[in-house]
């Protein structure tokens, strides 16, 4: 790969992570056009494909340029980032809220919005990551 090209290369897969991200890969362009042929709530489409995307990206590259297999750090960033986006989609009536409420008089408990927000950094970080990773920008 010549050094003025702006990705990181792609990692090697075997085995399970091998048809995991072929899997996922056909998964994510299925639903692109199931999205363009169907109504589905763009809220949910947008963080669904970003949790896809960004397990693909932590599966394809790695972490650090040393960890050319499936290192335990790339297996906890894919668990972060299932943790971060799979609660908005399972909760999303809890997570962004019922329609009717009123954004001014808050309800929700303390403990609840200490949960999202950590979600949130979470999810902040795991796209920062990947971002990172893909591009190669992150092991310089």
């Amino acid at each position: 790969m010549s050094s003025t090209e702006s990705e990181a290369p792609v990692r090697k897969l075997t085995g399970l992570p091998s048809r995991l991200a072929s899997v996922l890969a056909i998964g994510l362009s299925l639903y692109s056009l199931l999205w363009v042929l169907t109504i589905i709530e763009p809220q949910v489409y947008r963080t669904s494909f970003l949790l896809g995307a960004l397990v693909l990206t932590f599966l394809l590259y790695p972490f650090t340029r040393k960890h050319q297999t499936l290192h335990a750090i790339d297996w906890a960033m894919i668990a972060l980032t299932v943790v971060a986006l799979a609660w908005p989609l399972l909760d999303f009536r809890q997570f962004h809220g019922a329609a009717d409420e009123v954004v001014c008089l808050p309800i929700r408990e303390p403990a609840p919005q200490r949960a999202k927000i950590t979600l949130l950094n979470i999810k902040a970080q795991t796209v920062q990551r990947g971002q990172d990773a893909a591009t190669g920008l992150g092991d310089r």
